[in-house]
């Protein structure tokens, strides 16, 4: 609380300030470490999202608030069953995929690396476990292109034969 305190200090503080939109993402990420019921994730993407909608906020903490938004709606699914579910995962996918395809970014800005990759990743272990496999070994691929030290090409090749054998076996 004393956290959630001095972040809204900063707001009020310094309002015109870029450090806003940080001192917001970062009171984001401790209401969601908090969080343990729907309307708790609720407010916790309202946190993200004033982040997103801040004038000085710029393409990291834009990024940063996308990840937690998607982060956030993984964790809300979890918490449903059926339709909803399923709805809320491809929401944090679409999510994460915002921020890897650089759609939040503004005219004249450049991606922040490390939440492309942090993105990237996270669109394509979602889109792993939803069974998405060439979604999954499309984003992987274009991760290893973007940052050739994660060697993804096994995990590559193995979506591949997954997909393939999906396809098989649905006859198509």
């Amino acid at each position: 609380s004393q956290a959630l305190t001095a972040y809204d200090q900063v707001s009020s503080l310094c309002p015109s300030n870029e450090i806003v939109a940080l001192a917001l993402g970062q009171k984001a990420s401790c209401l969601l470490q908090c969080a343990r019921s729907s309307e708790d994730y609720v407010a916790v993407s309202n946190a993200f999202q004033q982040v997103m909608d801040a004038p000085q906020a710029d393409a990291k903490a834009r990024s940063i608030a996308k990840v937690g938004i998607g982060v956030t709606l993984e964790k809300m699914a979890l918490l449903r069953v059926g339709q909803e579910r399923a709805d809320l995962f491809n929401l944090a996918l679409n999510n994460y995929l915002d921020v890897f395809d650089r759609k939040i970014l503004r005219p004249k800005e450049q991606p922040d690396p490390f939440w492309t990759r942090e993105a990237g990743l996270k669109a394509a272990q979602l889109a792993e476990s939803l069974k998405l496999f060439r979604q999954a070994a499309n984003v992987y691929q274009r991760l290893q292109d973007l940052f050739p030290p994660l060697r993804l090409d096994p995990k590559i090749s193995s979506l591949r034969a997954l997909e393939q054998a999906a396809a098989q076996k649905s006859g198509t």
